[in-house]
């Protein structure tokens, strides 16, 4: 086994792999910042990198089009992918958790309410975490109907080990962890020498792939109640530098390079 293939199978997650998330990252990443599109080949050319077969990149490709996540032009014999408006109205709208480098802006009040069974109000009505029966994580601790415990959390009131259980599970945090000294080996490592473009590209998307998986699972809330060095926030160091090492490409350039192997 190649070093590249070795280190994007030992990524967090991979062996649960869903081909259709992945292609989501891939043309979200590719196509943020315009409507550009991607071609099948290379979209076929980098997920063979990942592991993943033409027959899945196919079906996945047309399960995102039944969706209304991507649209597909042929210009000549060639298909070409590109986010649909919400497509890239959603992926947009996530970004800012996916990219950003640095501390997560701090949430300026969270509550720990608590009712008694009879009394608790519908889950459906009453925005914010619900931990167990009757016990809700919130931000909106002044607007609660009759709750008869209200705990103001912050630095001086930090949340219980059961609610950070409950919102952010210890098999998350480990993951985080892993991903994290995946990146770390990487940049110790010795076996990577000069990469071909395209096996830079597939490092790229397969760290942010994992990464994306992971952030968007939670809410800022976690980053704020955690600090800075909490298993999240140390990874986001991590992936922001492998991010910066593997800069984002051009679809245009992907074309090129996938069209000559």
């Amino acid at each position: 086994m190649n070093p590249l293939t070795e280190f994007v199978q030992s990524l967090p997650g991979h062996d649960r792999l869903k081909v259709w998330s992945f292609l989501v990252t891939l043309l979200g990443d590719l196509t943020l910042d315009s409507k550009a599109s991607v071609s099948g080949v290379s979209i076929t050319a980098i997920s063979a990198r990942m592991g993943i077969k033409p027959e899945a990149v196919r079906v996945a490709l047309h399960r995102l089009r039944k969706d209304n996540w991507i649209e597909t032009v042929k210009v000549g014999r060639e298909s070409r992918h590109s986010l649909t408006t919400r497509g890239l109205r959603e992926t947009q709208a996530v970004s800012p958790r996916v990219y950003t480098t640095g501390e997560t802006a701090s949430l300026p009040s969270v509550s720990l309410a608590v009712w008694t069974k009879p009394d608790a109000p519908a889950t459906d009505q009453t925005p914010g975490i619900w931990l167990r029966d009757g016990a809700l994580l919130t931000t909106n601790g002044d607007g609660l109907p009759g709750a008869p415990l209200i705990v103001n959390l912050g630095p001086e009131q930090p949340l219980p080990d059961w609610v950070l259980e409950a919102v952010l599970p210890s098999t998350l945090a480990a993951e985080y962890t892993e991903l994290a000294n995946r990146i770390k080996w990487f940049r110790e490592s010795s076996e990577f020498g000069k990469l071909a473009d395209l096996d830079a590209i597939t490092l790229r998307l397969s760290v942010l792939h994992s990464w994306r998986r992971l952030v968007l699972r939670h809410g800022d809330e976690i980053d704020a109640l955690k600090g800075p060095n909490w298993p999240g926030a140390l990874c986001r160091h991590q992936v922001a530098w492998f991010l910066d090492r593997f800069p984002r490409p051009d679809p245009a350039s992907i074309d090129v390079i996938s069209a000559q192997t």
